[in-house]
């Protein structure tokens, strides 16, 4: 069994079903992720792990919060614990471990979609991922790392699916000038604007996009817009949505399914995508 203590690895010989290992304080085990198996820990090495995440190298803080997740999706971590887990993460900088996270608490409010207590975990997402949204911006910078560029997109698709203020702001801005001007939207971040000013925007905004789609040259941008015309929140502008797509002759039969792809889980855009389809 691989671990990994203050930084330095070690491993011990598991000859049995069970053994005794001696350990110093917030070690982890599965050192490198390089085991196909989950760990889990008691409540005082979880909390001991927490507070020493930046010793761990970057491929295991990721897999910490990744076991966590399990453990609690499988019903042995209890919400509570994992959201304080993910709370050390506030100074984290890798995009794997914030991706992570950011699609365990996507998971976690699906899970819950129509309880009234989703509303505080998106208000508490907001708040975790905060600080490395200020910290990334949106505007990219010469030379910068394919890294950093990642840690962006990760971020700000995160505080878009949770609304987290600034940045549906900053979606609204630039889905503004992209209508305007399409080559003025960086290609990293097309996804998030365009989804984004759907999730956020009013009911216009589907002629707005599907005028966006009738007019781009690229696949790719084609179908990231179709990807946005399918996540609204209403079900008003989400049925026009699947009409034009069957419809319309404006879209291919094969790429349908990018529009079917970004319907949310929440209950009001299902049952109006339900209704439409039967």
């Amino acid at each position: 069994v691989p671990m990994i203590a203050d930084g330095k690895r070690s491993h011990a010989w598991l000859k049995s079903k069970s053994t005794a290992i001696d350990a110093p304080k917030g070690t982890k085990l599965n050192a490198g992720q390089s085991g196909f198996y989950l760990v889990h820990y008691d409540d005082a090495t979880w909390k001991e792990l927490a507070a020493s995440l930046e010793k761990l190298p970057a491929l295991d803080r990721y897999g910490l919060q990744a076991d966590a997740y399990s453990l609690m999706r499988a019903g042995y971590l209890s919400v509570g614990s994992y959201l304080r887990l993910a709370e050390a993460y506030r100074h984290e900088e890798n995009h794997h471990a914030w991706g992570g996270l950011a699609s365990g608490l996507r998971a976690l409010a699906d899970i819950f979609v129509g309880d009234p207590a989703v509303k505080k975990l998106m208000e508490w997402a907001q708040k975790l991922f905060g600080p490395i949204i200020q910290k990334v911006g949106w505007e990219e910078t010469p030379g910068e790392s394919s890294e950093r560029q990642l840690l962006r997109m990760t971020a700000l698709a995160a505080g878009m699916y949770f609304g987290e203020p600034q940045v549906v702001a900053g979606v609204k801005r630039r889905f503004d000038a992209a209508r305007r001007d399409l080559s003025t939207l960086s290609p990293n971040l097309q996804g998030v604007v365009f989804g984004g000013a759907a999730r956020h925007g009013g009911d216009d905004v589907l002629d707005q996009l599907t005028g966006l789609y009738e007019m781009a040259d690229l696949p790719e941008v084609k179908v990231r817009l179709l990807g946005a015309t399918g996540a609204f929140l209403r079900e008003a502008p989400l049925r026009k949505a699947v009409d034009y797509t069957i419809n319309s002759g404006k879209v291919r039969n094969q790429d349908a399914m990018y529009v079917f792809s970004g319907v949310p889980i929440e209950t009001k855009s299902l049952k109006g995508l339900d209704s439409l389809l039967s």
